[in-house]
């Protein structure tokens, strides 16, 4: 089973959204939090079936966002242009899979807090201080 997803990641005026297909969305989330310099905003995932789907979902995406594209499936928009992605989004999905488009949202709060405290057991492993002691002490 295939999934995509759009991860927002918000920087000043402008949102970078990164779109792409997975098996597991979530540790796809993880993977590109992990090295993104953005706050993440937003996250949402949508079963799309076969790999076939997803990857056509994928070429779709590029033909029809090509103008916002900065790198690989990463796109940028200002604030005040988030219906053009949305609805191209929406136009793609229907075409590749005959559905609706219908996101499951993943609660950015919570995600965040979850790497937080996976963070803080593996720097506690290393440490004998808290992450928030280290922080207050200028050793991080």
């Amino acid at each position: 089973m295939h999934f995509v997803y759009a991860f927002f990641f918000a920087y000043k005026d402008e949102v970078f959204v990164k779109v792409g297909q997975s098996a597991v969305p979530y540790k796809r989330l993880q993977a590109i939090t992990h090295g993104c310099p953005f706050p993440l905003t937003r996250a949402v995932f949508s079963q799309i079936g076969s790999s076939t789907n997803a990857k056509s979902f994928e070429a779709g995406v590029r033909y029809a966002l090509d103008a916002y594209r900065t790198r690989g499936e990463w796109y940028c928009f200002a604030n005040s242009d988030g219906h053009t992605f949305s609805a191209a989004i929406h136009k793609v999905f229907a075409r590749v899979t005959g559905r609706r488009l219908s996101w499951s949202e993943i609660d950015v709060d919570e995600f965040n807090a979850m790497q937080a405290r996976a963070a803080e057991r593996w720097l506690g492993r290393r440490c004998d201080k808290p992450v928030a002691s280290r922080v207050q002490d200028g050793l991080l």
